[in-house]
């Protein structure tokens, strides 16, 4: 399983593995930012672009991702979702991709991901089948939030991707829900199942001095916000990093 963290705009040189998640909001605001992923496309590493649902509390359009996509030129992007919304969901995945058919009938401009939502298990399914039947999409996104849904976590949704898959679908988690040592539970057949995983709780529980060395995994009760100005402490950051992908 590969990792993307997320990091505070201030700190993007800590960005520093070969799998990147880049947000379409902080692309279009910072040019700093912006250049920093299109460096990193250019350099070979893999690009994604989120549509800032998390950030923003509700998806940015198919048209500022693409926005942001033409300065960055991301290896994939991730369509409109909407939070805990099966059927508004698969609208805006409809919409993107007729969005994308109008601009060329022909050719994928970049890898599709379409993140799987639903309001109870039963909706988080038919979602799922629903996505993984769709010829133009590459991955499928299965978000933190899908923590709050099986009996199990997040765990649940993965093993039922492994054993309902009908196509090849990729399979990427976005972000983490509370704890960092989600991954301690997972069976190695699991990890490799999923292609990779995005989270900012490396700094956001180093922002409070937290330390996974020590346990402490639990993410913060309050939002990070990636344009703030924290004062990080680096080798902690550094540390935490390190521990993280080890569970990973």
């Amino acid at each position: 399983m590969k990792k993307a963290f997320i990091m505070p705009v201030d700190y993007l040189e800590y960005d520093n593995t070969n799998y990147h998640m880049a947000l379409t909001h902080l692309v279009l605001k910072y040019p700093k930012y912006a250049e920093f992923y299109k460096q990193k496309r250019l350099e070979g590493e893999y690009v994604i672009l989120d549509n800032s649902l998390i950030e923003l509390d509700g998806s940015m359009t198919i048209e500022d991702v693409l926005k942001a996509a033409d300065i960055i030129n991301p290896d994939e992007i991730v369509l409109p979702d909407v939070f805990l919304d099966r059927k508004g969901t698969m609208a805006e995945v409809q919409r993107a991709i007729g969005y994308l058919k109008n601009i060329d009938p022909v050719h994928k401009p970049y890898n599709l991901q379409a993140v799987c939502h639903g309001k109870n298990v039963r909706e988080w399914q038919r979602c799922f089948h629903y996505l993984d039947e769709l010829p133009e999409i590459d991955c499928i996104g299965i978000p933190k939030v899908t923590h709050t849904i099986f009996p199990n976590g997040r765990i649940d949704a993965v093993k039922y991707a492994m054993e309902n898959r009908v196509n090849d679908t990729e399979i990427h988690l976005l972000g983490m829900w509370e704890n960092a040592d989600e991954f301690r539970y997972y069976t190695n057949k699991e990890k490799n199942f999923v292609r990779g995983v995005d989270s900012s709780i490396v700094p956001h529980c180093t922002i409070e001095n937290q330390s996974f060395a020590n346990g402490e995994f639990f993410k913060p009760n309050w939002k990070i916000n990636l344009e703030s100005q924290y004062d990080l402490d680096v080798n902690l950051l550094k540390e935490n990093q390190s521990k993280f992908m080890e569970f990973v």
